[in-house]
Order: C-alpha cells, then structure tokens, then sequence
C-alpha cells in the first residue's frame, strides 16, 4: 500500500460556504440530496481516466473529489480540471464509496481493510482489518461505522473496537445515522441499532437480499430490496407505513427530497414517490435497468443507467433535461457539489459536468467615420469564459443581410469589410455563440458617412467585390469577410 502524490496541483481553499458532498448519498442520512446549484446542459467540463471500472460513488471536498477505482487505487484529483494530486495503492478493487471526515478520508477496499489517509496529501495514517470485503463506511462523533462481516464501530483515533454486531451474513451499504441510532442492512434485514453499544432496537425482514443503503427522512426510513419493492419504515419502530412494487429488480439507494422519493429499478424506470404514502407520482423509462442511486439539487434528479448514458431529469416533473452517453455501463452514483456533478462509469472515466457561461460580448474594433464608396475593414474578437468554440454572427444595416461565420477558438479575431454607399449613420452589431448554442449580448458600433462624392471605382468594388482582391491579400491571422 502506498500513496504517490504529484505535486504542483493548486487548490482553492476559499471554498468553506459550498455544500459539499463527503460520504455516499451527501450526508449521514443518505438523502441524496444537495443544495448546491447544478449544470443545465450536459457540458463536459473533464474527465479522468483510470486503469480498471469504476463502479464506486465520487466524494466532493474542498475543491478536491475522491473516487476509487477496480484498478485497486483511490484517486484525489483537483474537481476544477480533473488532474491527478495523489493516489493511493490497496490491494484489491474498491467498489465502495468513502467517507470524508475533518482531516481524513476513510477508504474500504475488497483487501478487507479500511485505511486513514490525509485528505490533502493521500498520507497513510492506519490500517482497520476485517474478515472480508468492506460494503459501506459512515462516520459521527469520531466513531467509523464499517459494514463487513460484521458491522463494527471503531474509535478513529484509537483504532479500537468500541462494539461490533454479527451475523450469520454480511453487512452491506453505508450506515445511514439518525438520532443516536445506527440504520443498517444486512442480508434481507434492515436494523435499527443504538450507536453507543451496538444494540439491536428493531429489525425489519425484506423478502429478498438488500443491496441498497438506507435513506431517512424525518422519522421515515427507506430501503429498497431485490424483491422489487421499495419500504417505508417508522423510524422508532421500524412499522411498516408503506412499500411500493415495481416490476423488477431494486438495487438503487432511496434519494429524498421535496417530499418525494427518487429511485431506479431494474425494470429500467426511474420512479417518483410521495415520501408519505408511496403513491406513484411518475416513472421515466430509460434503455436498460438501473442499480445507480440518484442525486438530487437545484429542482434537477441526476441518474445512470446500464444504458451507457447519465441523465437529468426536472425532479418536479419528470421531464427529461439532458443526458450523456458514457461507452459502458453506469452502476455508480452521482456527486453534485460547487455547481458541478461527477459520475463514474465501467468505461474507466470519471465524468465532471458543470454549467455552461455565454461568451463574452464581442469587441468591433475600426473606424465611426469615412466616406460614401469606400472599403472599411472591422475586427471581431470575442472570448469564452469556458473556452468553447465561437461563431459569429455581423449584422450591418447597409442593405445587406447579417451573416454568420466559424466556428473559430475562443479569442479568434474576425476580420470583415464592408463599403456604405451614402451618406448617414448606421451600425455594426455582432454577437458571440458558443457549440452549446448559448450567446453573448450584441456589441454595436456607429458609423457616420457623411455626404461625398464616390467614384466609379468606388462603385465598382462595391457590387463586385472580387476587384478588391487586386488591393488586398489573405492574411494569416484574420478572415477576411465582405459585408
């Protein structure tokens, strides 16, 4: 095991205010549920590629975003531009997501080890064992919960057993944390466990194996099941108040949010409950089942599916907003912080959308006066904050019609002539669009042509501007555009 850290990787610390995504499904309720804002198209900001899939969910801290990878390492790379600052070697596959905790990051590994780490610098602080694969990690209080062979609550700075429960089966999923009260599953059973001695307060039996973590809302826990059935729990008395039945398979972690849950069957549908009685609100059908859980912020539901492509869906009306087509299947689940959303996908890659800025309103540079029957040349030059492509669109009201050009790299200068044949004021209006089709507002420039005499050349270059040929040549730097 060891970490190998690239240096010169810059970080913006300023960053205290955003809600940050630091364990699976947000927070110690597996909400799913961020009030971060969130991207409106499905513009690819980077991605990064490891060396085996990734199955796991991304973590978001501090500019910083975490994921691990069946390449056997976890990766800490810069959430602005994707780039690698440190990793870390186990020695196995890690399928699970980590936990971020103050100033460490807790990584479980199907080595049967949990290891501590410095967030910042990937340094390796301890090493818990346990007897087989790690299925899930919460943290509160300075105590790590970790789903294994049993499920354990482990003093972090001493690295001690406070209490363990076992059984006959495995525990799985990220322990949701709620009132003094520990939520977990193992097997086909969902418990409720008092967090400081490990004593079961209730359990639930499903009627099939549970790969889902549970999510809480108010005094409701939620859980969905192989069975194909999403449940309601009373959190007190683990009462059944509701399930509802889809028509497959159900591995996606419960997102709550606006009074609704957000979950993915294998039946291929997205579902919208009511939180309070489960009635079906709407489904949204994609092209293949669905394991990944949803993320939710900004009235927007984020969602893979083993269709290759990540969706977002209006969480208010079902309606589909963007998707993006991934090269392999999407079993993870997204991460949604600092106006971006991360998802990994079995094609290797992790995936960073953000929002996409309009270009910035161009700038015409040449001359506001001249004569009648003269040739004037106008340079464009308008920048994209993202560094998208541009075209542009000139508009004169000399009679001609407006025509647009490119696209170019941001920043390309775009050089147009045009010839006013009497005399008056008029203007150049020009704008920048990008290739997601977002534009800048429109520049102007007057021009004033006062009266004067043209000449018959004058008049000649003006309808037939191939003439002008004879006076002017291509340049390198600027396309030439005749207006």
């Amino acid at each position: 095991m060891k970490s190998q850290i690239f240096k010169n990787q810059k970080i913006d610390n300023d960053l205290t205010c955003t809600d940050w995504w630091t364990s699976f499904q947000h927070d110690l309720l597996n909400s799913g549920y961020s009030t971060s804002n969130c991207p409106d198209t499905s513009k690819l900001l980077w991605s990064f590629k490891t060396e085996d899939f990734i199955s796991s969910s991304p973590c978001i801290d501090n500019g910083m975003v975490y994921i691990g990878s069946r390449d056997n390492k976890f990766y800490c790379l810069d959430a602005s531009n994707g780039a690698c600052i440190w990793n870390f070697t186990t020695n196995n596959l890690i399928d699970y997501s980590p936990v971020i905790y103050k100033d460490h990051v807790y990584v479980g590994s199907s080595d049967k080890n949990v290891y501590c780490l410095n967030k910042s610098t990937g340094e390796h602080y301890w090493t818990f064992t346990t007897r087989r694969p790690i299925r899930g990690l919460s943290v509160d209080n300075d105590r790590l919960y970790i789903c294994s062979d049993r499920l354990y609550c482990v003093d972090i700075h001493s690295v001690t057993i406070i209490w363990d429960r076992t059984t006959i089966h495995n525990w799985r999923g990220a322990p949701a944390i709620f009132n003094g009260k520990i939520y977990s599953t193992n097997f086909r059973d969902i418990e409720c466990i008092n967090s400081l001695n490990g004593n079961l307060i209730w359990n639930f039996s499903t009627e099939c194996e549970i790969f889902s973590s549970i999510s809480i809302l108010e005094n409701n826990v939620y859980c969905s099941s192989h069975d194909g059935n999403v449940y309601c729990l009373d959190a007190s008395s683990g009462t059944l108040n509701w399930f509802y039945t889809t028509n497959s398979y159900v591995w996606s972690t419960p997102a709550v949010a606006y009074d609704r849950i957000y979950v993915g069957s294998f039946d291929n549908h997205v579902y919208c409950l009511d939180a309070f009685t489960g009635e079906l609100i709407r489904k949204y059908l994609t092209e293949d089942q669905i394991s990944s859980s949803s993320a939710i912020a900004d009235g927007k539901v984020f969602i893979g599916s083993n269709d290759y492509r990540f969706y977002c869906l209006d969480a208010h009306t079902g309606e589909f907003i963007w998707s993006f087509r991934t090269s392999y299947y999407i079993t993870g689940s997204p991460a949604i912080a600092d106006n971006k959303v991360f998802i990994g996908s079995w094609d290797k890659k992790l995936y960073c959308f953000s929002d996409n800025n309009p270009p910035n309103k161009p700038t015409i540079d040449g001359p506001t006066r001249g004569k009648p029957g003269h040739i004037y040349s106008y340079n464009i030059t308008a920048t994209d904050p993202d560094g998208d492509n541009i075209s542009y669109t000139v508009e004169f009201n000399n009679g001609s019609s407006g025509s647009t050009h490119g696209p170019f790299i941001s920043g390309y200068t775009l050089e147009v002539y045009t010839v006013w044949s009497q005399q008056g004021t008029y203007t150049i209006q020009a704008k920048a669009k990008d290739e997601f089709g977002l534009e800048s507002d429109w520049a102007t420039l007057e021009v004033t042509m006062p009266k004067t005499k043209v000449s018959l050349w004058e008049r000649l270059v003006y309808w037939f501007p191939i003439l002008d040929e004879f006076l002017f040549h291509n340049s390198n730097r600027f396309e030439r555009i005749y207006c």
